[in-house]
């Protein structure tokens, strides 16, 4: 597999996760109010998590799984962090 395919896989399960979980997050946020601060400390959390866990492990299988739970992370902290904007 060349190293532009690797990538791509990667970022598919990601993008489609980060999609969902934005949707889900955008709920809690809602939901939660002015404890919105929790969800995007545990999302930024398991995004941190995610990242370290990717410069230690070796195998691809598991980099796709990383890169689903960094997604599922990623579209949760978008969600909470762009609806603390204040225009």
């Amino acid at each position: 597999m060349t190293a532009e395919t690797g990538v791509s896989v990667l970022f598919l399960p990601l993008l489609v996760f980060a999609t969902i979980s934005s949707v889900g997050g955008g709920m809690l946020s809602d939901k939660w109010g002015n404890r919105r601060k929790i969800l995007m400390y545990i999302s930024g959390l398991l995004m941190v998590f995610c990242c370290i866990m990717f410069s230690l492990v070796r195998s691809f299988p598991i980099a796709v799984v990383l890169a689903t739970v960094f997604g599922v992370g990623y579209g949760a902290f978008l969600s909470v962090r762009l609806s603390s904007f204040r225009i």
